[in-house]
């Protein structure tokens, strides 16, 4: 009984070592692995036979499942110590059959043409990746300028409705004698910064257009608190102006484009 059992174990250890061999084999030369190399697709061979392969067929595709792999695959070293370490007399053996200067040399060219298609496709994807970042460069420039011929017409066109709209609010295009008294601080503010206390009384006093045009020079001291004579001889002065042109004269760029224009529409009308 004991005899049949030791049979049987040794048996069982026979397969399993049959079966783990099995994993070991190449599939071209069906053969212990011998620098075992293994592609992307999961299938190892031995590097010899992949230099075979590559050598007569001129493609890198797999020879069992013929799909494609990139770079030059390196030795796979994981079973290659499992091999050492489990058949380490078998591998001598196959090492000594395979080992010549041919197969040497064969499996050398295998590896330069590998190594220089993988250079040539990396210089490839490199100068591919330059142009598309030069196209995202354009591409970002174009928009850039874009954003900034947007915002260019966009700022013309606020200057021009700005123009138009603050045009019509202007005091060239009302009469002095229908001024409001904030009318009247702004034609103040107009004349120049030391009317700033002028302003003030104007606010003060509820000064309108009627009441600055009937002031003469003694009732501003009264209405203004004009007390220096420089400035009320000014203030005069412009008061004069309001009742001889029956409007206020442009003082600043807009009032001047704003008579302008009026000055190229009445022609047109006329006609």
């Amino acid at each position: 009984m004991d005899y049949e059992d030791n049979e049987e174990g040794q048996l069982n250890v026979f397969q399993r070592q049959g079966s783990m061999e099995s994993e070991f084999i190449c599939g071209c030369c069906s053969d212990l692995l011998i620098q075992p190399t293994t592609l992307t697709c999961g299938h190892s061979f031995c590097r010899l036979c992949l230099a075979q392969w590559f050598t007569q067929s001129r493609k890198r595709t797999c020879p069992f499942c013929q799909q494609a792999y990139l770079g030059c695959p390196g030795v796979n070293i994981t079973i290659k110590n499992l091999i050492e370490k489990s058949y380490s007399r078998k591998l001598s053996e196959r090492e000594v059959e395979v080992r010549s200067v041919e197969n040497e040399e064969l499996i050398r060219k295998f590896e330069q043409s590998l190594q220089g298609v993988a250079q040539t496709t990396g210089s490839q994807n490199r100068l591919q990746g330059n142009v598309f970042q030069n196209v995202g460069n354009l591409r970002f420039q174009g928009f850039c300028s874009g954003i900034c011929v947007m915002g260019g017409i966009i700022l013309l066109l606020y200057l021009v409705m700005f123009w138009r709209n603050s045009g019509s609010d202007l005091l060239i295009h009302k009469p002095p004698i229908r001024w409001s008294t904030n009318d009247v601080v702004q034609w103040l503010t107009d004349l120049g910064s030391w009317t700033v206390d002028y302003r003030m009384e104007a606010m003060r006093n509820e000064i309108d257009g009627r009441l600055l045009v009937a002031a003469d020079n003694a009732s501003l001291e009264t209405i203004l608190n004009v007390t220096n004579v420089l400035h009320k001889k000014a203030i005069s002065n412009a008061i004069w102006q309001l009742k001889e042109f029956n409007m206020k004269l442009p003082g600043s760029l807009w009032e001047y484009k704003v008579i302008e224009s009026l000055s190229n529409r009445k022609p047109s009308a006329m006609l």
